[in-house]
């Protein structure tokens, strides 16, 4: 029998085991071939909903379901944590000491954000992509009755629109709690234009004009000074802010 290993549970890896149970359906019932999905959580997190738990729009439950109940019947579901890929002999090795062999192998391990890139980011910088740091946002905001809101951006990162998204989903939760005249929304980009893409970047020029808010481009993350609330960029500009919010780069 053929082994076929799924390693990693997120959206990308539950869909990918997904179709290949369903495409392969008469090999997997024939007893020819077996599809495994490796996956460190037990529970799936929805993570473009964490946008939506920072701004308190849904609780964090409702974009999570149990791993199991995603998968289709011809998946089998191994809860563990692979550490090492031996792709000299087909096998992965857990941390539990387990060796799973496999016959094909598909990574969709994803990537995971890091603040450890840029001096004093961790400490000053808040983000929305890991469900803790959502909540950590979410709670920030509420309390906030004034001030001003510094977005800025590290590369690379997934979701490539994020930083508008936030922008603008920010600009509306403060009009729809009447705060919006007590902020300044500051949003600066690394490169020269508000978005990678230029057909964005045209669109949202002329939306942030119309909401007030503030721009900078070419603005590269230096360092964050989280004691006196500044975040520097490598071409010596400088912003104070009450509440930083970042999007940090991403490691796969």
């Amino acid at each position: 029998m053929k082994r076929v290993v799924v390693l990693g549970g997120g959206v990308g890896g539950t869909m990918v085991a997904n179709r290949l149970a369903r495409e392969l359906a008469h090999e997997i019932r024939r007893g020819d071939l077996e599809i495994a999905l490796v996956a460190e959580e037990g529970v799936h997190q929805y993570q473009p909903g964490f946008l939506f738990v920072a701004f308190n729009h849904a609780p964090l439950e409702h974009f999570e379901r149990q791993q199991k109940r995603l998968l289709v019947s011809g998946v089998k579901l191994i809860h563990k944590s692979a550490v090492k890929i031996d792709a000299s002999k087909n096998v992965i090795k857990m941390a539990d000491g387990e060796q799973l062999p496999y016959d094909y192998l598909v990574i969709a391990t994803g990537s995971h954000p890091t603040m450890a890139t840029v001096p004093g980011l961790a400490e000053g910088g808040n983000t929305f992509y890991t469900a803790e740091e959502a909540i950590k946002l979410r709670d920030a905001l509420v309390k906030m009755e004034k001030g001003r809101i510094v977005i800025a951006v590290d590369v690379p990162h997934k979701c490539p629109v994020a930083p508008l998204e936030f922008t603008f989903m920010l600009d509306d939760y403060l009009r729809q709690l009447g705060k919006r005249d007590n902020f300044e929304i500051v949003y600066t980009y690394p490169i020269g234009r508000l978005h990678s893409l230029v057909p964005v970047a045209e669109w949202a020029e002329p939306e942030f004009q119309k909401r007030g808010i503030q721009s900078e481009t070419y603005f590269n993350i230096d360092h964050v000074d989280p004691v006196n609330r500044v975040v520097e960029s490598l071409e010596g500009s400088s912003y104070e802010y009450d509440l930083l919010v970042v999007v940090p780069a991403h490691q796969g």
